[in-house]
C-alpha cells in the first residue's frame, strides 16, 4: 500500500513539474515575442495558458494583464472591452485569495475600469483579517485613501478610523512605519507621531526606526515645534552617524531651526563653518572648535551635534594607528571640546589614556618636548573634572603630579592658584595661603592676593 501511495505521489510531482515548466516556457517565448514585436504570437502563447491552465490563478492574471498591454499599446478598443468583459464574467472566483484580487484590481485600474478597480479594494478590506495578507491590506488602504483625498470624499474619515481598528500588535516595524504615515498622510498626525515614537523605542536598530525618527523631526520642524525637532535630528545624528547623507541634512535643519526661530548669534562666520561642516569640508578638529563656540553662543543642540561629528572623526582617527602622535592630539582635542560640551565621562578617558598609552613616543627634541606639553594637558584635564565633581583629594594629586613632573610648565601659576583653591574648599587655608603665595603672573596673581585678603 506505501508503494502504490509513493508511486501516485511521484507521479503527481513529475506532472506537476511538467505542468510549470511548460507554464514557464510559454511565458518566456511569450516575452520574445513581444520584445520582436511580434504580437500576435505572444497572444496566442498567451491564450493558450488561459485555456490550459485556467486554475493556476497568478498565471492567469499575468497573461490577462500582458494581453491588455498589448492591446493598449495597439490601441485596440474593442479587444481590450471584450477581454475585460471576459476577465469580469469570470474573476474573481472562490480560488482568489486577496493578492490575487489586489492584482486583478491593479489591472482593472490600469485600463480604465477605476470602479471595477475601486469595487475589489473595498473587497479586500472587507473581508475577515488575516495576517498572511496584512501588507496586501496596508497597501489597498493607502490606494483608497489616496483615492478618496484626491475626490475629498467622506469615505477618507471613515477609512482612518477603520484603519485603527487593525491589530497592529500583529504588524513587524515595517508595517508599523507604513501605518503611522498613512496616518500623518492622510490626517490624523496625533495617532502617526504616538506610533512612530513607539516605533523608535520598542525597534531600535532597524530601518523603520531610522526612518521614522527622521519623519517625527520633520514633522515637529513643521508643525514649528523647534525645540522637539533639534531633539530629534540630534538623536538622529547620534544613533546614526553612518547615514552621512541624513546626518548632513539633519544638521542643516537644526540650524534652520535656530534661523527659523530668529536667533542672531549665528555670525557670518559662523554659519560658513557649519555650511563647511555640512559639505563635508572642515576636519574633526574644525569640528571640535565649532562645537566649543557654539556651546560658549548657548545653542547647545547644535553644539552637540557637533560635538559628536568631530568626535567620531577624532576617533577614527585614533582607531587607525592608536599608538600614533596624531592619536594623541586627538586625544587632546577630544579632552578640550568634552569639557566645554559637559562630557566629562570622555574627558577623563580621553585623559587616563592619554597618560598611559603612549609612554614609547620618541623622536628629536622638539617632538619630544610636543609629547611631553600634550601628556601634561592631560594632568590639567582630569583635575578639571575632578574639581568639578568635588573630588578634591583627587585634584590634588593630578594638580601636584604635573608641578612635580613639568615644573617650568606655562600654566604653573594657574596649576598653583587651582590648589589653593582646592585647598581652602577642603577647609586647609594655611595650605590654601602657601599655593596662592606661590602665584606670580597676572591675572592669577591678583586674584590670588585678594583670596590671601580673605582668608586670614
Amino acid at each position: 500500500m506505501f508503494k502504490k501511495i509513493m508511486v501516485l505521489f511521484i507521479l503527481f510531482f513529475a506532472i506537476s513539474s511538467t505542468d510549470a515548466s511548460a507554464l514557464s516556457q510559454y511565458f518566456r517565448d511569450a516575452k520574445k515575442a513581444e520584445e520582436t514585436g511580434n504580437y500576435e504570437r505572444a497572444l496566442n502563447l498567451y491564450k493558450k495558458v488561459l485555456e490550459q491552465h485556467p486554475h493556476e490563478r497568478k498565471a492567469v492574471l499575468r497573461a490577462y494583464d500582458h494581453m491588455l498591454n498589448i492591446y493598449k499599446t495597439r490601441k485596440d478598443k474593442v479587444n481590450t472591452k471584450n477581454l475585460l468583459g471576459h476577465l469580469k464574467s469570470r474573476y474573481p472566483d472562490s480560488f482568489f485569495d486577496l493578492r490575487d484580487i489586489e492584482k486583478l484590481s491593479l489591472i482593472y485600474l490600469r485600463h480604465g475600469e477605476e470602479n471595477e478597480a475601486l469595487r475589489l479594494k473595498w473587497k479586500i478590506i472587507n473581508e475577515p483579517y488575516s495576517s498572511v495578507y496584512r501588507k496586501t491590506i496596508l497597501r489597498t488602504y493607502s490606494r483608497l485613501l489616496e483615492h478618496y483625498k484626491d475626490k475629498k470624499d467622506l469615505q477618507m474619515h471613515d477609512l482612518l478610523n477603520r484603519l485603527k481598528f487593525l491589530p497592529a500588535n500583529d504588524f513587524d516595524e515595517r508595517d508599523i512605519y507604513k501605518y503611522a504615515m498613512l496616518n500623518l498622510k492622510y490626517g490624523d498626525r496625533a495617532e502617526a507621531v504616538k506610533t512612530m515614537r513607539n516605533l523608535v523605542q520598542t525597534h531600535p536598530d532597524t530601518v523603520a526606526s531610522r526612518k521614522a525618527l527622521f519623519v517625527l523631526a520633520e514633522d515637529a520642524q513643521k508643525a514649528r515645534d523647534y525645540d522637539t525637532a533639534m531633539e530629534y535630528y540630534a538623536i538622529y545624528i547620534e544613533t546614526y552617524p553612518e547615514n552621512t547623507f541624513f546626518v548632513q541634512k539633519a544638521y542643516q535643519r537644526i540650524v534652520d531651526c535656530y534661523l527659523a526661530v530668529g536667533d542672531k548669534k549665528l555670525s557670518e562666520k559662523l554659519m560658513k563653518e557649519v555650511a563647511d561642516w555640512v559639505n563635508g569640508i572642515s576636519d574633526y578638529r574644525s569640528q571640535l572648535n565649532l562645537a566649543i563656540d557654539l556651546k560658549s553662543k548657548k545653542m547647545d543642540k547644535l553644539a552637540e551635534v557637533t560635538f559628536k561629528t568631530g568626535y567620531s572623526e577624532a576617533t577614527g582617527i585614533i582607531n587607525k594607528d592608536p599608538a600614533s602622535y596624531d592619536a594623541l592630539k586627538a586625544y587632546l582635542e577630544i579632552q578640550r571640546a568634552a569639557y566645554a560640551i559637559g562630557r566629562s565621562d570622555i574627558v577623563e578617558h580621553a585623559a587616563v589614556t592619554t597618560l598611559g598609552d603612549f609612554n614609547n613616543l620618541n623622536g628629536n627634541a622638539e617632538f619630544n618636548k610636543n609629547v611631553a606639553f600634550v601628556k601634561s594637558q592631560a594632568y590639567l584635564w582630569l583635575a578639571k573634572i575632578h574639581s568639578d565633581r568635588q573630588q578634591y583629594d583627587d585634584t590634588i594629586t593630578m594638580l601636584e603630579e604635573l608641578l612635580r613632573l613639568y615644573p617650568e610648565h606655562k600654566d604653573r601659576d594657574y596649576a598653583l592658584y587651582e590648589l589653593g583653591k582646592t585647598y581652602e574648599n577642603k577647609g586647609l587655608k594655611g595650605k590654601a595661603r602657601e599655593f596662592y603665595s606661590m602665584v606670580t603672573s597676572e591675572p592669577l596673581k591678583g586674584m590670588a592676593r585678594q583670596r590671601l585678603a580673605e582668608i586670614r
